[in-house]
């Protein structure tokens, strides 16, 4: 792989309220994956990955406790990658709201319960045929309108 220049992923913590905290989480969170893990290989398989320099010094710095308000930031468009390395899928679900979380969790139930699934299929495709109904009634009203104010 062709070294570049590292990008600057170093930013300003604490614009908005409660940004400090959600940091920290961050920060921790992805300390916790790393955990275990030599950081020189996993910066290795992140570089070729995403085709970036990505150096062990710089995991380092994202899971380091800010100083000043400092610090660089692991860019979340990398969280997959680093999943995938690591094979774990904690830290992209963690970030996700309640609302995210508990779809996933229906949608695996529904996955697992075949006669769920069929129910939910019927009602899927009946609630699209609806919506054709309506799109339909309202082309032909609208025709309809047309053709009265000529």
């Amino acid at each position: 792989m062709v070294q570049t220049d590292k990008p600057n992923f170093s930013r300003t913590v604490g614009n908005l309220p409660g940004d400090d905290e959600a940091e920290r989480g961050y920060r921790q969170r992805l300390a916790d994956m790393l955990k275990g893990h030599d950081r020189i290989t996993v910066a290795a398989a992140l570089s070729e990955e995403l085709s970036v320099c990505v150096s062990a010094s710089f995991l380092n710095e994202c899971t380091r406790g800010m100083t000043g308000g400092r610090g660089a930031r692991f860019p979340a468009a990398w969280i997959p990658a680093l999943e995938k390395i690591l094979g774990m899928y904690d830290l992209s679900r963690s970030l996700r709201c309640e609302e995210s979380r508990l779809c996933e969790d229906i949608g695996v139930a529904v996955a697992g319960n075949g006669w769920l699934r069929e129910r939910l299929r019927k009602l899927l495709a009946d609630m699209e045929a609806a919506e054709q109904r309506a799109v339909k009634a309202n082309r032909a009203r609208a025709k309809k309108g047309k053709r009265e104010s000529r």
